[in-house]
């Protein structure tokens, strides 16, 4: 996998779906014993796929949004029509 200059190179990162919305994350990263967890809710609709991720250790987001500060990741992604 890439990564910028000075970060961690990610050697796996793994997921576990719980239910339909939640998934846990956990990052194996090659220059760290241990790895990251994260948590996350996703929904898909029709061609949408939305996700907001916790801070790692922090405690799984609730809605899809963010705020200054708070240390989370939303995004949306969208099928391509082509």
């Amino acid at each position: 996998m890439l990564s910028e200059p000075g970060q961690a190179r990610i050697k796996k990162s793994t997921y576990v779906m719980i239910g339909s919305q939640r998934v846990d994350l956990t990052t194996y990263f090659e220059d760290k014993d241990e790895p990251m967890h994260t948590q996350a809710i996703f929904e898909l609709v029709g061609d949408e796929l939305r996700y907001s991720v916790a801070p790692p250790g922090g405690a799984r987001p609730t809605e899809f949004t963010t705020r200054r500060g708070d240390g989370f990741t939303s995004v949306v992604l969208k099928r391509s029509k082509s």
